[in-house]
């Protein structure tokens, strides 16, 4: 009987599972398998495993001082709905690309939910060196340690970003964490929001990605 096809469940989710099969014992009067449609249909996809993929190069950020989106285009959700995140919710964002940079100029990367009054994190502005046409890729981690309106709730975030430079092809890696104790709310819906931003409008200056997922961890 193929009771937990989507992955791994809370005990809330078994018991609903275990309700399930009452009722379709009760309607039928005998043991019916249950498919995994049946269980989607009551318990929804599984809360843990891929939630967003993009599907095609993002939209190159370059010549601006401008804060800018780097999510462009996917399949899947971004967005959380009031009052669904739990205690020990755990999520990984992963993105990788390419990225030039004149240099000892300024990078800087913004994660925010709904809009930049709720910072989840931020880099900082990263001091780049020299790269042409460099592979990047970005970490970020969250966990959720309380859940409330703003001032209760708890997020806490780390980020890692890397990437190659020209001289000798010589990685640089620049790391970064947070953790939102006033405006973080998730009795509203919250929506994931990551942006760069330039230190300096040069065409020298460009960063798209080429892949970003989004997955629960815990």
């Amino acid at each position: 009987m193929a009771i937990n096809p989507y992955g791994k469940r809370s005990g809330s989710d078994l018991s609903r599972t275990q309700d399930l099969i009452s009722t379709y014992n009760k309607k039928s009067g005998e043991i019916k398998n249950i498919t995994p449609d049946d269980l989607f249909a009551t318990l929804g996809p599984s809360p843990y495993g891929g939630l967003y993929t993009q599907t095609g190069p993002g939209s190159v950020v370059s010549n601006t001082i401008v804060e800018t989106s780097i999510l462009d285009g996917g399949v899947g959700s971004l967005i959380v709905p009031a009052y669904s995140f739990k205690v020990g919710d755990t999520f990984e964002a992963y993105f990788s690309g390419q990225v030039s940079a004149v240099n000892n100029n300024t990078l800087q990367f913004h994660v925010h939910s709904n809009s930049a009054s709720t910072v989840l994190t931020d880099s900082g502005p990263i001091i780049m060196a020299g790269a042409t046409a460099r592979n990047w890729e970005l970490n970020i981690h969250f966990v959720v340690r309380a859940i409330g309106s703003a001032g209760t709730a708890q997020i806490y975030t780390s980020g890692a970003f890397m990437y190659n430079k020209d001289a000798s092809n010589n990685p640089e890696r620049h790391v970064f964490s947070y953790l939102n104790n006033t405006t973080f709310d998730t009795t509203i819906q919250n929506e994931l929001q990551v942006a760069v931003q330039w230190g300096t409008a040069s065409t020298l200056n460009s960063i798209h990605s080429d892949i970003f997922i989004l997955n629960k961890l815990y």
